[in-house]
């Protein structure tokens, strides 16, 4: 019986190749598409969940509000970790972390550049797991100066040596032990280094200080240790340490702190969280979103479905040609069940051969999808189990959905009035077929209205005056390594005629270090208007070199020494400290710190025009400005297109007063543009899907409009005879198309407005999305739509009415 299904099925299928083929292209278009979502989700969802004890693992992190300002973050004060294992039960062990940026390490004459290092306690071995390929990991970062890193670096130093034992030169100045090698860590966490250095190399992480916070800290818990009784507990645990403090070095009691609308409160994220539901700042490790797994599920599920429908809309219609098929088997002795087993089992081998063209199509495009989505798939992931268990469930799901229904509806034909001509034209399930049809254009205009207001906010974004000149800005990194020759080489780089000024400052407008601390009005330590605020170190040039806007008072200037205790604050500072209109010659003071010096006051000298120096995400917070050593960057403004001449210059520059040490450098556009990556790569998959969904579409709409000119072929042929133009032919079998279009549209609108509204919520910056994107949408899916029907009219409408009038 099953031998003779499908050879039924292979029959049927040679018979109808055009439909056939229509099928198979669509259903594996659809089905590659939700294997590379599937591979994306996946892999999303999988990130930590390799370590054994991930459930009972959780990042301290901070919620809090402070002179009307909110904040969060996962830096905590050093002493917590201590702290929390030793006050409560329910903590097993905790480990801080801590990242300063970029390190230089040599070994022998090989010299690195590492940006995966950071700082731990040894105790990060006890709570996440990771491998050792040599070294004890109960000492390996016990002691200070010492270090463990992954295979593949180890690789990178010593080749083939042994590096336990081996001493790395860091940044010129500190010598650290090699004490163990670990197995590469997966893309799959957000704790993703190469390089872990011992904490105890830090004077500052032994401090007692609960007012600094620049360590994240994360707690393994006992078994069955409530997370939430231990949160309860913190409220008690601040009274106890960080009330002290706050008297000592502000002057405040808690109870006063909190009676200016302060708020300073701790909780625990699940490490499974972190990646795509933590909304906190900071943080290590790139962050997902799980907005994109629930936006990405439903654009695989709706092309899937997209596909279905195409086959069932081409095998109901197609119905009326196998009408007489299914009376004559009814009349020769076959059961509706047996019927139904048929065109199921045809079903299933176009579903079967679909998942196999999709698995091609799937291994070709492969590394296309890898810097699409930014991730590091490999061909050898579609043998995973998961993967092989989605992929066939995907089969039969598809071969079921897109063959049920026409297998019910084709089985239940009664013989008698099949074999009068009577049924089986499709007439009765036009409406089906027709909502199906609207259904497939509704995701089509929605997914391309989510690609036009995505590139638009994009677009808005990288056109928008930022208040800074991001444009024509040479930034070379890591100017540390010239030492105290950094001023000489940025006055040695404005002897070059394309140089128009230069810079030096670890802190730019675009992803880079930040400070923050409380400052406050004179006199005024805990009013309203006091609160944490961004304060950068730059130089005199600063301004100048990046293309800001002075609106008050003046810049700092090289021939006042004084202006040391100056500072320049933007506009939102003025609104935060209600400066009013003169806020020039007022001062603005900030806690220190020091027990003997707490209060440093500096007088305002200028205002300078609010500048994004975050995303548009944000809204624009207050800025301080002073002068102050910090010499981890050289920005530098050019004044020449022509950059390979000024690159080679700024590179022998480099080297006649850095020799040996590697030189990097960056444009401030292009890591301006990076921080928007997320958006970029989110617009670029959905035109991917939405131009899959409308092809796929298209696919169905070609074989449906093929089937409705084969259908009218006669009474095309009639028209045309009685006078009928071209025209007027290709309106009839058009006409249909275009209203299920137009209902599509009135649909997909407030759905698309909706999802777009829902996503542009979270700019403080924004675009508008506006009338004529919707209509944009809709004009495309109708030329799209039409051009696809078009062929099949045109060819019908210019055929000879005597062959259509000899039918039958």
């Amino acid at each position: 019986m099953i031998k003779n299904y499908f050879l039924i099925a292979v029959r049927n299928f040679l018979k109808h190749k055009f439909y056939s083929l229509l099928n198979v292209a669509g259903l594996a278009a659809g089905i590659a598409s939700t294997i590379l979502i599937i591979f994306y989700i996946s892999d999303e969802l999988s990130y930590d969940m390799y370590h054994e004890n991930v459930d009972n693992i959780y990042r301290v992190s901070v919620d809090g509000m402070f002179g009307g300002k909110e904040f969060g973050g996962t830096y905590n004060p050093a002493p917590l970790a201590k702290t929390l294992v030793a006050d409560f039960p329910e903590v097993k062990s905790a480990v801080r972390f801590r990242d300063y940026g970029n390190y230089i390490a040599k070994y022998g004459d090989k010299n690195f550049k590492e940006s995966r290092f950071a700082y731990a306690d040894n105790e990060m071995f006890d709570i996440f797991t990771y491998n050792f390929v040599a070294g004890n990991p109960e000492t390996a970062l016990k002691e200070p100066n010492t270090l463990v890193m992954t295979r593949e670096t180890a690789e990178k130093y010593f080749g083939n040596e042994d590096p336990v034992g081996k001493t790395v030169l860091v940044d010129n100045k500190w010598n650290y032990l090699v004490t163990g090698v670990i197995e590469n860590l997966p893309s799959n966490t957000h704790i993703n280094f190469d390089i872990f250095a011992s904490l105890e190399s830090n004077e500052d992480s032994r401090d007692n200080m609960w007012l600094n916070s620049n360590y994240q800290t994360y707690i393994l818990l006992n078994e069955n240790a409530s997370p939430e009784e231990l949160e309860a507990k913190f409220s008690p645990m601040l009274e106890k340490y960080f009330a002290p403090q706050l008297i000592q070095y502000i002057g405040a009691t808690l109870e006063e702190f909190l009676a200016q609308g302060n708020r300073y409160n701790m909780f625990l994220e699940p490490l499974a969280d972190i990646h795509l539901y933590s909304d906190v700042s900071g943080g290590m490790g790139n962050r997902g979103d799980i907005k994109n797994i629930y936006i990405f599920g439903s654009i695989g599920i709706f092309i899937l479905l997209i596909a279905c429908i195409n086959f069932i809309n081409l095998s109901t219609a197609r119905s009326s040609g196998r009408a007489r098929e299914v009376g004559v088997r009814k009349v020769l002795g076959s059961y509706k069940k047996q019927l139904i087993n048929q065109f199921l089992a045809e079903s299933m081998i176009i579903s079967v051969l679909s998942t196999l063209l999709a698995l091609a199509i799937v291994y070709a495009v492969i590394p296309w999808f890898n810097d699409l989505a930014a991730k590091e798939y490999h061909y050898m992931q579609l043998i995973n189990p998961v993967i092989i268990l989605s992929i066939l469930l995907i089969t039969v799901f598809t071969g079921l959905i897109a063959g049920s229904y026409p297998a019910f509806l084709m089985s239940a034909f009664k013989p008698v009035s099949v074999l009068k001509g009577n049924q089986g034209s499709g007439s009765k399930n036009s409406r089906l077929r027709n909502f199906m049809v609207v259904s497939q254009f509704v995701v089509s205009i929605v997914l391309i209205v989510g690609t036009t207001v995505i590139y638009k906010q994009l677009s808005y974004i990288m056109n928008k005056n930022l208040g800074f000149d991001k444009e024509q800005v040479l930034v070379v990194r890591d100017a540390w390594l010239l030492g105290d020759k950094v001023e000489v080489f940025k006055d040695a780089l404005k002897s070059n005629p394309d140089v128009v000024q230069a810079s030096i400052s670890g802190f730019l407008p675009v992803w880079s270090f930040r400070s923050s601390t409380a400052f406050f009005n004179e006199g005024e330590v805990m009013n309203s208007e006091t609160s944490t605020v961004q304060n950068w170190r730059v130089d005199c040039n600063y301004i100048e070199t990046l293309g800001m806007e002075i609106v008050q008072g003046r810049d700092f200037s090289e021939d006042l020494p004084t202006d040391s205790s100056k500072i320049i604050i933007n506009e939102a500072c003025v609104r935060q400290f209600n400066l009013g209109q003169n806020p020039v010659g007022k001062r603005l003071g900030r806690m220190t710190g020091e027990q003997d010096n707490k209060y440093k006051y500096y007088d305002v000298i200028g205002v300078v025009k609010d500048f994004h120096f975050n995303t548009l995400r944000h809204k624009i917070d207050p800025l301080v400005l002073y002068l102050g050593k910090n010499s981890n960057k050289v920005s530098v403004r050019l004044s020449t297109a022509e950059m390979a001449g000024v690159l080679g210059f700024v590179e022998n520059l480099w080297n006649d007063f850095a020799p040996g040490q590697p030189f990097e450098y960056t444009f401030l556009n292009e890591d301006f543009d990076s921080m928007y990556k997320s958006e970029t790569r989110t617009g670029q998959i959905f035109t991917v899907f939405a131009f899959l969904a409308i092809i796929i579409a298209c696919l169905g709409l070609l074989g449906l409009s093929a089937f409705t000119a084969e259908q009218k072929t006669k009474e095309i042929g009639i028209r045309k005879t009685l006078g009928a133009s071209v025209q007027s032919i290709m309106v009839l079998l058009s006409r249909e198309y275009g209203k299920l279009l137009v209902i599509a549209f009135v649909i997909a609108v407030p759905v698309a407005y909706f999802m777009m509204e829902s996503w542009l919520s979270d700019f403080a910056f924004r675009t508008e999305i506006g009338a004529f994107t919707f209509i944009a949408a809709g004009i495309i899916v109708f030329a799209v739509a039409m051009a696809a029907v078009g062929y099949h009219s045109v060819k019908a409408a210019l055929s000879n009415p005597v062959d259509a009038l000899k039918i039958e």
